[in-house]
């Protein structure tokens, strides 16, 4: 039973051969690990409780893999084990993603499993949007590498873009998000040549992931600092790094000014002090460079016109005002209209009726 492990292997041959036939990936992950189980079962002798339940018993037309018995491979768990992270199974793949994992480890004793085995796992759980046992093999799969050799992209950003997507324990899930983004950035900006590394950081796409999850399980203030935080990051990376993935593009903004939309500016008038600041950074950038990625959005202009008029109860009614007037000469020479006449026109009423 000595197997080069480099040698050709008839049974991850056989497995791939299903993988490019079989469209339905909740039926493909069944098979693979059917098919796992009984040459497990083969090769070493399992009988009575040991034997693995097998889903599709074979029929008498069914085919089944029937060449060299070989010692199941690493490949082949990792494959078994990664079809269940994206079968859409929910929580009953993730269990059977982790029992193929246990078979292996019960199999191989002298091994630990692979760290693309221990992902496909915490994948699974992700996707099955069970946090506990998400955060769990994320902390396995920390443990088993070196810190420096850790391939943080590929294993934070499927995290925090899995979290965007969970709706429950918004308050954990923020947390979390925003601990995934920090070590993110920490391993990039602690490294010795950060330029090498700039795929380790966030991009445009986890950060507005990051946000979404700051904006169900934070409130008022909190919400806008922490989303505010995440765009100034995005900004800093980019500068850094120059990687267009991390462009801090005015879709990363709008999130920005929600919150402070959402916030009680009457008391908090550096929140507006704040958002205008950025827009007007956009505004410069656009006016600079002609690129429509930094052209302010409709959205801006609304979020602060109903911020302003929000603030007619205070004292600084003419200050206001003037910041209106300014405002809408930005937008015209942006050429950017409300894209709700209504919401435009009512608001600046507002303000102006009260000069």
């Amino acid at each position: 039973h000595h197997e080069n492990s480099y040698a050709f292997d008839p049974f991850c041959a056989y497995l791939h051969g299903i993988k490019n036939h079989e469209r339905n990936p909740k039926t493909l992950a069944n098979r693979l690990d059917d098919e796992l189980k009984r040459l497990e079962s083969r090769y070493y002798n399992l009988v009575g409780e040991d034997l693995p339940q097998i889903r599709y018993p074979l029929g008498p037309d069914s085919r089944t893999y029937n060449r060299k018995i070989v010692r199941p491979s690493e490949e082949a768990y990792e494959l078994v084990i990664r079809s269940y992270s994206k079968a859409g199974l929910g929580r009953i793949g993730a269990v059977y993603a982790e029992d193929a994992l246990k078979r292996y480890v019960k199999h191989n004793p002298d091994k630990q499993p692979t760290p693309k085995m221990i992902v496909f796992v915490m994948k699974a759980w992700l996707q099955a949007r069970v946090l506990k046992s998400t955060r769990y093999w994320l902390r396995r799969l920390e443990s088993q590498y070196e810190s420096s050799d850790i391939p943080t992209f590929a294993i934070y950003h499927p995290v925090v873009i899995g979290l965007g997507k969970i709706t429950h324990k918004p308050r954990t899930v923020a947390k979390m998000s925003m601990d995934v983004i920090e070590k993110m950035r920490s391993r990039y900006f602690s490294a010795e040549a950060p330029e090498k590394h700039h795929t380790s950081l966030p991009t445009l796409d986890t950060y507005k992931a990051a946000m979404t999850c700051q904006d169900r399980g934070c409130y008022g203030k909190d919400r806008f600092e922490k989303i505010e935080t995440l765009f100034r990051y995005l900004q800093e990376d980019y500068q850094s790094s120059g990687s267009s993935k991390s462009k801090p593009s005015i879709d990363a903004a709008i999130p920005v000014f929600t919150a402070a939309a959402k916030c009680n500016v009457t008391y908090e008038v550096e929140i507006i002090d704040r958002v205008e600041k950025l827009l007007y950074e956009f505004h410069q950038l656009y006016q600079e460079t002609g690129d429509l990625n930094y052209r302010p959005h409709p959205i801006m202009y609304e979020r602060l016109i109903s911020m302003y008029s929000r603030m007619n109860r205070r004292k600084n009614i003419k200050g206001f005002a003037t910041r209106t007037f300014r405002l809408l000469e930005s937008m015209k020479q942006n050429e950017v209209e409300f894209e709700n006449s209504f919401t435009g026109t009512a608001a600046l009423n507002r303000v102006l009726s009260a000069t």
